[in-house]
């Protein structure tokens, strides 16, 4: 389905639209998708270079699903310049972002997958991380973090949990942290 305009009715059903529109940058090119689904609107799946994503929108949508309540507008406006992201509209409303961090020649890691609430379980997720895995063909090794209960939902995409390795965090410092233990 890389590359194709799509009408989007419910769990994986699609149908076909004319050829596709190319947008040009530099790479490959990537393309965009319209999806539409019988009960709601029209949505628009496009990356960020072609349609930019606000990071007050990114703010929202963290918090709509519970996560990472202390990040910044700037902060978020930084990574959006850094990493290749993706984000899904409902008219001129973000309802899903994903995300990669990449060397770009060995290794990615896809940081956020993420789906406002009222839209998740309709395949809007899975349209987004097929799109990131479509422009990191290339790639040798894709990661990603995700609840056990996602498991099964990577696993359909050729994600595969590694018991070979353990997961380690470092965590910054924080300067009252380091006044505590003085």
């Amino acid at each position: 389905m890389a590359g194709q305009r799509l009408i989007y009715y419910g769990n994986e059903s699609f149908r076909q639209l004319k050829p596709p529109l190319h947008i040009g940058h530099s790479g490959p090119c990537l393309l965009r998708r319209k999806i539409e689904r019988k009960s709601m609107p029209a949505s628009e799946i496009a990356f960020h270079h072609e349609r930019p994503i606000a990071p007050q929108a990114v703010c929202t949508l963290y918090t709509s699903i519970g996560w990472w309540p202390l990040r910044t507008q700037e902060e978020m406006a930084q990574v959006l310049k850094d990493a290749l992201a993706i984000g899904a509209w409902e008219g001129d409303h973000l309802v899903g972002f994903a995300r990669v961090v990449s060397d770009h020649h060995f290794r990615a890691f896809i940081e956020d997958v993420a789906v406002q609430p009222d839209y998740q379980r309709r395949g809007l997720g899975r349209l987004l991380l097929t799109r990131l895995l479509d422009a990191f063909p290339h790639i040798e090794t894709l990661t990603l973090f995700c609840q056990s209960s996602l498991v099964p939902f990577y696993e359909e995409h050729g994600f595969r949990a590694s018991p070979s390795q353990v997961v380690m965090h470092r965590k910054r410092i924080v300067s009252h942290d380091l006044d505590r233990s003085s």
